[in-house]
């Protein structure tokens, strides 16, 4: 009964939040001094974490702080970290691997 309820909670929110997600034009971001565009990939990344679906509480955390989430992207006028690493790309079989910068 507990899990009946949680899932209904969770599919009205993700249903809310799609919605939220799809109205937005692109976002002016001050710091990027350009807009950002929110396209399918990036709703997708709310629901997965490398090519596997998160958990449905991790889901729902995710599509309740994504209206702060905008709001801080309106809003960043400064860069708070830089990272700089290796990512491995390209495909597997290669018998080298090649690198990029993230």
């Amino acid at each position: 009964m507990e899990n009946e309820i949680f899932l209904k909670q969770f599919y009205k929110r993700k249903e809310k939040v799609l919605k939220l997600y799809q109205a937005q034009s692109p976002v002016y971001n001050p710091f990027l001094e350009s807009k950002i565009i929110l396209n399918s990939d990036g709703f997708h990344h709310l629901q997965f974490s490398a090519r596997r679906p998160r958990n449905k509480r991790e889901q729902l955390l995710k599509f309740n702080l994504l209206p702060l989430a905008l709001d801080v992207i309106r809003k960043a006028g400064t860069l708070q970290e830089y990272r700089k690493c290796l990512m491995e790309f390209g495909e597997k079989k290669r018998w080298f691997k090649s690198h990029k910068n993230c």
